[in-house]
Protein backbone atom coordinates (compact mmCIF):
# COMPACT_ATOMS: atom_id res chain seq x y z
CA UNK A 1 0.00 0.00 0.00
CA UNK A 2 2.49 2.05 0.74
CA UNK A 3 4.34 1.40 -2.44
CA UNK A 4 1.56 2.64 -4.10
CA UNK A 5 0.90 5.68 -1.81
CA UNK A 6 4.74 6.55 -3.14
CA UNK A 7 4.28 6.14 -6.60
CA UNK A 8 1.13 8.49 -6.73
CA UNK A 9 3.14 11.00 -4.68
CA UNK A 10 5.44 10.54 -7.59
CA UNK A 11 3.59 10.61 -10.17
CA UNK A 12 1.76 13.84 -8.72
CA UNK A 13 5.27 15.64 -8.64
CA UNK A 14 5.93 14.71 -12.22
CA UNK A 15 2.34 15.94 -13.22
CA UNK A 16 2.69 18.68 -10.74
CA UNK A 17 6.59 20.19 -12.41
CA UNK A 18 4.98 19.24 -15.86
CA UNK A 19 1.82 21.96 -15.29
CA UNK A 20 4.82 24.39 -13.51
CA UNK A 21 7.18 23.83 -16.52
CA UNK A 22 3.62 24.55 -19.05
CA UNK A 23 2.84 27.74 -17.16
CA UNK A 24 6.50 29.46 -17.77
CA UNK A 25 6.17 28.46 -21.39
CA UNK A 26 2.95 30.27 -21.99
CA UNK A 27 4.53 33.12 -20.13
CA UNK A 28 7.16 33.34 -21.86
CA UNK A 29 5.40 33.01 -25.18
CA UNK A 30 3.01 35.71 -24.64
CA UNK A 31 4.83 38.55 -22.43
CA UNK A 32 8.19 38.56 -23.59
CA UNK A 33 8.97 40.67 -26.65
CA UNK A 34 10.72 43.26 -24.85
CA UNK A 35 13.30 40.10 -25.06
CA UNK A 36 12.32 39.31 -27.98
CA UNK A 37 13.49 42.92 -29.62
CA UNK A 38 16.93 43.15 -27.65
CA UNK A 39 17.78 39.14 -28.91
CA UNK A 40 16.46 40.54 -32.24
CA UNK A 41 18.75 44.19 -32.09
CA UNK A 42 22.07 41.47 -31.57
CA UNK A 43 20.78 39.81 -34.47
CA UNK A 44 20.60 42.40 -36.70
CA UNK A 45 23.77 43.66 -35.79
CA UNK A 46 25.47 40.40 -37.10
CA UNK A 47 23.51 40.67 -40.17
CA UNK A 48 24.49 44.01 -40.96
CA UNK A 49 27.93 42.96 -40.66
CA UNK A 50 27.63 39.59 -42.86
CA UNK A 51 28.03 36.99 -39.92
CA UNK A 52 24.45 34.99 -41.29
CA UNK A 53 25.60 32.08 -39.27
CA UNK A 54 25.28 34.13 -36.09
CA UNK A 55 22.42 36.52 -37.26
CA UNK A 56 20.55 33.21 -37.99
CA UNK A 57 21.14 31.69 -34.62
CA UNK A 58 19.75 34.77 -32.77
CA UNK A 59 16.76 35.57 -35.37
CA UNK A 60 15.81 31.65 -33.85
CA UNK A 61 16.41 32.02 -30.11
CA UNK A 62 14.28 35.48 -30.18
CA UNK A 63 11.52 33.62 -31.96
CA UNK A 64 11.25 30.94 -29.15
CA UNK A 65 10.39 33.85 -27.02
CA UNK A 66 7.14 35.14 -28.54
CA UNK A 67 4.29 33.16 -29.97
CA UNK A 68 3.98 35.55 -33.42
CA UNK A 69 7.43 37.39 -34.53
CA UNK A 70 7.70 40.37 -36.35
CA UNK A 71 7.49 40.10 -40.01
CA UNK A 72 10.08 42.11 -40.59
CA UNK A 73 12.47 39.25 -38.63
CA UNK A 74 11.07 36.90 -40.84
CA UNK A 75 12.47 38.02 -43.97
CA UNK A 76 16.50 38.76 -41.88
CA UNK A 77 16.04 35.11 -40.90
CA UNK A 78 14.95 33.72 -44.27
CA UNK A 79 17.94 35.81 -45.46
CA UNK A 80 20.02 34.40 -42.97
CA UNK A 81 19.48 31.02 -43.75
CA UNK A 82 19.58 31.26 -47.60
CA UNK A 83 23.59 32.89 -47.00
CA UNK A 84 24.34 29.74 -45.31
CA UNK A 85 23.00 26.60 -47.02
CA UNK A 86 19.27 26.43 -45.66
CA UNK A 87 17.57 26.68 -48.83
CA UNK A 88 14.63 24.54 -47.61
CA UNK A 89 13.76 26.76 -44.29
CA UNK A 90 14.85 30.02 -45.60
CA UNK A 91 12.10 29.40 -48.37
CA UNK A 92 9.48 28.73 -46.21
CA UNK A 93 9.59 31.58 -44.31
CA UNK A 94 8.93 33.54 -47.28
CA UNK A 95 5.15 31.60 -47.72
CA UNK A 96 2.91 34.54 -46.93
CA UNK A 97 5.69 37.97 -46.39
CA UNK A 98 4.68 41.38 -47.83
CA UNK A 99 7.51 42.00 -50.45
CA UNK A 100 8.60 38.63 -51.45
CA UNK A 101 9.33 39.36 -55.07
CA UNK A 102 11.67 42.21 -54.01
CA UNK A 103 13.32 40.25 -51.52
CA UNK A 104 13.93 37.21 -54.59
CA UNK A 105 14.66 39.61 -57.45
CA UNK A 106 16.30 42.54 -56.17
CA UNK A 107 17.90 42.36 -52.73
CA UNK A 108 20.92 40.71 -53.72
CA UNK A 109 19.91 37.57 -51.39
CA UNK A 110 18.40 34.37 -52.56
CA UNK A 111 21.52 34.34 -55.26
CA UNK A 112 21.21 30.85 -56.98
CA UNK A 113 17.99 29.55 -56.86
CA UNK A 114 16.34 28.63 -59.82
CA UNK A 115 13.58 30.57 -61.80
CA UNK A 116 10.91 28.02 -61.99
CA UNK A 117 11.30 28.27 -57.83
CA UNK A 118 11.46 31.61 -57.60
CA UNK A 119 8.78 32.69 -60.05
CA UNK A 120 6.46 30.07 -58.05
CA UNK A 121 7.41 31.32 -54.38
CA UNK A 122 6.16 35.05 -56.28
CA UNK A 123 2.73 33.55 -57.50
CA UNK A 124 1.88 32.12 -54.70
CA UNK A 125 2.42 34.58 -52.08
CA UNK A 126 0.67 37.04 -54.14
CA UNK A 127 -2.47 35.19 -53.54
CA UNK A 128 -1.98 34.42 -49.85
CA UNK A 129 -0.81 37.96 -49.94
CA UNK A 130 -4.27 39.25 -51.70
CA UNK A 131 -6.11 37.06 -48.74
CA UNK A 132 -4.36 38.54 -45.83
CA UNK A 133 -5.21 42.24 -47.27
CA UNK A 134 -8.41 42.14 -48.20
CA UNK A 135 -8.79 40.53 -44.15
CA UNK A 136 -6.82 43.57 -43.45
CA UNK A 137 -8.70 45.97 -45.49
CA UNK A 138 -12.73 44.95 -44.06
CA UNK A 139 -11.06 45.81 -40.59
CA UNK A 140 -12.98 48.22 -39.20
CA UNK A 141 -10.12 49.66 -37.20
CA UNK A 142 -8.11 49.83 -40.27
CA UNK A 143 -10.76 52.07 -41.63
CA UNK A 144 -10.62 54.46 -38.78
CA UNK A 145 -6.76 54.55 -38.94
CA UNK A 146 -6.73 55.75 -42.07
CA UNK A 147 -8.99 58.08 -41.75
CA UNK A 148 -6.81 59.41 -38.63
CA UNK A 149 -3.74 59.64 -41.15
CA UNK A 150 -5.60 61.38 -43.79
CA UNK A 151 -6.57 64.53 -41.76
CA UNK A 152 -3.48 64.79 -40.30
CA UNK A 153 -1.70 64.52 -44.44
CA UNK A 154 -4.84 66.76 -45.66
CA UNK A 155 -4.09 69.21 -42.83
CA UNK A 156 -0.15 69.70 -42.50
CA UNK A 157 0.09 69.68 -46.40
CA UNK A 158 -2.28 72.71 -46.41
CA UNK A 159 -0.09 74.23 -43.89
CA UNK A 160 2.81 74.01 -45.86
CA UNK A 161 1.33 75.20 -48.87
CA UNK A 162 0.78 78.72 -47.15
CA UNK A 163 4.02 78.96 -45.49
CA UNK A 164 5.19 78.54 -49.07
CA UNK A 165 3.47 80.89 -51.02
CA UNK A 166 3.49 83.26 -47.70
CA UNK A 167 7.11 82.99 -46.33
CA UNK A 168 6.77 86.66 -44.69
CA UNK A 169 3.58 86.33 -43.26
CA UNK A 170 3.88 84.91 -39.46
CA UNK A 171 0.39 85.55 -38.80
CA UNK A 172 -1.27 83.43 -41.51
CA UNK A 173 1.17 80.57 -40.86
CA UNK A 174 0.33 80.83 -37.46
CA UNK A 175 -3.45 80.95 -38.03
CA UNK A 176 -3.34 77.30 -40.37
CA UNK A 177 -1.51 76.15 -37.84
CA UNK A 178 -4.17 76.30 -35.59
CA UNK A 179 -6.02 73.76 -37.72
CA UNK A 180 -3.28 71.42 -37.43
CA UNK A 181 -3.63 71.75 -33.95
CA UNK A 182 -7.14 70.95 -34.40
CA UNK A 183 -6.84 68.09 -36.44
CA UNK A 184 -4.43 66.73 -33.58
CA UNK A 185 -6.38 67.16 -31.01
CA UNK A 186 -9.49 65.11 -32.85
CA UNK A 187 -7.27 62.45 -33.83
CA UNK A 188 -5.89 61.94 -30.33
CA UNK A 189 -9.23 61.17 -29.06
CA UNK A 190 -10.04 58.79 -31.82
CA UNK A 191 -6.55 57.16 -31.02
CA UNK A 192 -7.28 56.79 -27.38
CA UNK A 193 -10.95 55.30 -27.80
CA UNK A 194 -9.63 52.83 -29.89
CA UNK A 195 -7.00 52.36 -26.96
CA UNK A 196 -9.73 52.09 -24.18
CA UNK A 197 -11.66 48.87 -26.20
CA UNK A 198 -8.83 47.27 -28.11
CA UNK A 199 -5.93 48.34 -26.57
CA UNK A 200 -2.34 49.82 -28.62
CA UNK A 201 -3.02 49.38 -32.16
CA UNK A 202 0.30 47.94 -33.62
CA UNK A 203 2.85 45.98 -33.74
CA UNK A 204 2.28 42.00 -35.01
CA UNK A 205 -2.00 42.40 -34.38
CA UNK A 206 -1.42 44.99 -37.59
CA UNK A 207 1.68 44.65 -39.23
CA UNK A 208 0.08 46.47 -42.41
CA UNK A 209 -0.25 49.72 -40.33
CA UNK A 210 2.92 50.60 -38.65
CA UNK A 211 3.06 53.76 -40.44
CA UNK A 212 0.23 55.34 -39.37
CA UNK A 213 0.65 54.94 -35.82
CA UNK A 214 4.30 56.35 -36.15
CA UNK A 215 3.26 58.80 -37.24
CA UNK A 216 0.73 59.60 -34.41
CA UNK A 217 3.22 59.17 -31.98
CA UNK A 218 5.37 61.76 -33.31
CA UNK A 219 2.77 64.06 -33.95
CA UNK A 220 1.49 63.78 -30.09
CA UNK A 221 4.55 64.87 -28.04
CA UNK A 222 2.84 66.12 -24.84
CA UNK A 223 1.06 62.53 -25.15
CA UNK A 224 4.06 60.35 -25.88
CA UNK A 225 5.67 62.02 -23.02
CA UNK A 226 3.28 62.23 -20.52
CA UNK A 227 2.83 58.57 -20.86
CA UNK A 228 5.49 56.43 -20.75
CA UNK A 229 4.18 53.25 -19.37
CA UNK A 230 1.65 52.96 -21.77
CA UNK A 231 3.99 52.89 -24.64
CA UNK A 232 6.08 50.36 -22.61
CA UNK A 233 3.41 48.45 -22.10
CA UNK A 234 2.81 48.25 -25.87
CA UNK A 235 6.38 47.56 -26.42
CA UNK A 236 6.00 44.39 -24.26
CA UNK A 237 3.09 42.84 -25.24
CA UNK A 238 4.53 43.54 -29.00
CA UNK A 239 2.10 45.72 -30.02
CA UNK A 240 4.68 48.61 -30.52
CA UNK A 241 7.98 48.60 -32.30
CA UNK A 242 10.49 50.25 -30.22
CA UNK A 243 12.06 52.41 -32.49
CA UNK A 244 8.67 54.16 -33.23
CA UNK A 245 8.39 55.02 -29.14
CA UNK A 246 12.00 55.53 -28.98
CA UNK A 247 12.21 58.71 -31.95
CA UNK A 248 8.75 59.96 -31.01
CA UNK A 249 10.32 60.60 -27.21
CA UNK A 250 13.63 62.04 -28.15
CA UNK A 251 12.11 64.17 -30.15
CA UNK A 252 9.22 65.54 -27.33
CA UNK A 253 12.35 65.35 -25.11
CA UNK A 254 14.07 68.30 -27.39
CA UNK A 255 10.95 69.81 -28.07
CA UNK A 256 9.77 70.18 -24.30
CA UNK A 257 13.20 70.62 -22.91
CA UNK A 258 14.70 72.61 -25.49
CA UNK A 259 18.02 71.07 -24.67
CA UNK A 260 20.27 69.01 -26.96
CA UNK A 261 20.08 65.94 -24.29
CA UNK A 262 17.88 62.91 -25.61
CA UNK A 263 17.44 59.64 -24.11
CA UNK A 264 17.84 57.48 -27.03
CA UNK A 265 19.66 58.92 -29.16
CA UNK A 266 17.17 57.57 -32.03
CA UNK A 267 16.20 60.95 -33.38
CA UNK A 268 19.03 63.47 -32.90
CA UNK A 269 22.88 63.21 -33.60
CA UNK A 270 23.38 66.07 -30.37
CA UNK A 271 24.13 63.86 -27.39
CA UNK A 272 25.48 66.36 -25.68
CA UNK A 273 25.88 65.88 -21.85
CA UNK A 274 24.99 61.89 -21.97
CA UNK A 275 27.44 58.92 -22.20
CA UNK A 276 27.59 56.11 -24.24
CA UNK A 277 26.34 53.70 -21.69
CA UNK A 278 23.79 55.88 -20.72
CA UNK A 279 21.91 55.60 -23.84
CA UNK A 280 22.77 51.59 -24.19
CA UNK A 281 21.49 51.36 -20.96
CA UNK A 282 18.18 53.20 -21.91
CA UNK A 283 17.99 51.73 -25.24
CA UNK A 284 18.32 48.32 -23.69
CA UNK A 285 15.37 48.78 -21.39
CA UNK A 286 12.40 49.24 -24.57
CA UNK A 287 14.32 46.63 -26.72
CA UNK A 288 15.38 49.73 -29.42
CA UNK A 289 18.81 48.99 -31.10
CA UNK A 290 21.82 51.21 -29.75
CA UNK A 291 23.65 49.61 -33.06
CA UNK A 292 21.06 51.58 -35.91
CA UNK A 293 19.15 54.47 -36.03
CA UNK A 294 16.15 53.42 -38.16
CA UNK A 295 13.75 50.88 -38.57
CA UNK A 296 14.98 49.76 -41.74
CA UNK A 297 11.68 47.20 -43.49
CA UNK A 298 13.53 44.29 -45.50
CA UNK A 299 13.91 43.53 -48.33
CA UNK A 300 17.07 46.25 -49.15
CA UNK A 301 20.55 45.30 -50.90
CA UNK A 302 22.52 43.18 -49.59
CA UNK A 303 25.18 44.61 -48.12
CA UNK A 304 24.21 47.74 -47.04
CA UNK A 305 24.06 49.03 -43.88
CA UNK A 306 21.17 51.20 -41.92
CA UNK A 307 22.45 54.70 -40.89
CA UNK A 308 24.14 53.91 -37.77
CA UNK A 309 23.89 55.08 -34.48
CA UNK A 310 25.87 58.26 -33.13
CA UNK A 311 28.03 55.72 -30.28
CA UNK A 312 27.65 52.46 -33.26
CA UNK A 313 31.92 52.45 -33.27
CA UNK A 314 32.16 53.06 -30.07
CA UNK A 315 30.44 49.87 -29.58
CA UNK A 316 31.77 48.32 -31.85
CA UNK A 317 35.18 48.73 -30.87
CA UNK A 318 34.22 47.55 -27.17
CA UNK A 319 31.45 44.78 -28.27
CA UNK A 320 32.91 42.40 -25.67
CA UNK A 321 30.85 45.20 -22.93
CA UNK A 322 28.13 45.96 -25.07
CA UNK A 323 25.41 43.26 -25.55
CA UNK A 324 21.29 44.03 -25.34
CA UNK A 325 20.72 41.09 -23.92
Amino acid sequence: MSGCLNTLTFLMKIIFTFFIVVLVLVSCKTNNYLKYHRIVNEAEYSFFNEDYQTASELFEKAFKKVPIPFENDMHYLSASLWEIGEFERSVALLDTLHGVEYALTKSGFYQGMDSITRNEIIQNNKEKIAVIDRRRANNPIVDVLVAVNKRDLVARSHWQEIVNDNPNDSLLSKQAWSEVDRVDSINLLVIDSLFEIHGFIGGVFYPANLIIMHISLLHQLEWVYNNPKLFKKAIKQGRLVPCYYAIAYDKAMLYYKNDTIVQYGQFSTKLNGVSPEEVFKAASKIGVSPYFEEWVHFPREKGRQPKKHFYYEYYAAKKDRFNCY
